[in-house]
């Protein structure tokens, strides 16, 4: 398997994951506030993230909301944009290329696709993780969103 493969996968992955803990926050009459925040933080680190790889578009605020019925189309969107990327002209760069970029605060650095891609994906894991302790700690059953359980 192609890293780029692997990417894909972890990418659809991604989206699963994302997809279980949209439809347990929206299912909720008054999902935690907190939760609500992380998932948002979610999208808004991909789209960044995404911007600063491709170059364009409009960005979000590191934390900035989003209507919760909104999340199904976003996500889908990310993961469509993220998937394009990794399939169109993979010749003209490879996920060793160094990306430079400016974070949040104005500062330069710079990272191989590799690194951002996974970062993504580690992020999101991360963010999710937190969001099902919060449902947890609200006595709601979070997903099963481990990578293994997808793969079954």
């Amino acid at each position: 398997m192609s890293n780029a493969h692997l990417f894909q996968e972890l990418f659809d992955y991604n989206q699963h994951a994302n997809e279980q803990f949209i439809k347990i926050l929206t299912g909720l009459e008054t999902p935690p506030e907190k939760a609500i925040g992380f998932m948002d933080h979610i999208f808004n680190a991909h789209q960044i993230w995404l911007n600063r790889v491709q170059v364009g578009g409009a960005t979000f605020g590191v934390w900035q909301s989003h209507d919760p019925n909104s999340w199904n189309s976003l996500n889908e969107q990310l993961h469509q944009r993220t998937r394009t990327y990794l399939e169109v002209d993979p010749a003209s760069r490879t996920l060793d290329s160094t990306i430079a970029y400016q974070n949040s605060k104005g500062q330069s650095f710079s990272n191989s696709l590799q690194d951002i891609y996974f970062h993504v994906i580690n992020h999101s894991t991360h963010h999710r993780s937190q969001i099902a302790l919060i449902l947890r700690q609200h006595k709601i059953i979070p997903p099963a969103s481990d990578y293994i359980f997808y793969k079954r």
